[in-house]
């Protein structure tokens, strides 16, 4: 429906890489990795306007249950080569 026009999927809030990280560390049940210093102006948040306005799209998943889906999908994935 879009017509090749480009739309963000996202929550249109913000997330730090520290944040995410832990999320993934706790969902795959790895230790927590020590993030780096933030960079000065590095902020992440994706806009779903567009979504909104052009497709009828709304976010409707938290963050941390779409990490702990998207782990649980990768996790029952064949392993490439076996």
């Amino acid at each position: 429906r879009g017509g090749g026009l480009v739309c963000n999927i996202g929550s249109g809030r913000e997330a730090s890489p520290a944040v995410l990280g832990q999320l993934l560390a706790e969902h795959l049940g790895r230790p927590e990795v020590a993030p780096a210093p933030a960079r000065a102006g590095s902020r992440f948040a994706v806009d779903p306007t567009r979504a909104r306005i052009h497709l009828g799209w709304a976010p409707w998943t938290p963050l941390a249950e779409g990490v702990q889906e998207a782990c649980r999908w990768v996790s029952s994935q064949p392993v490439a080569g076996s």
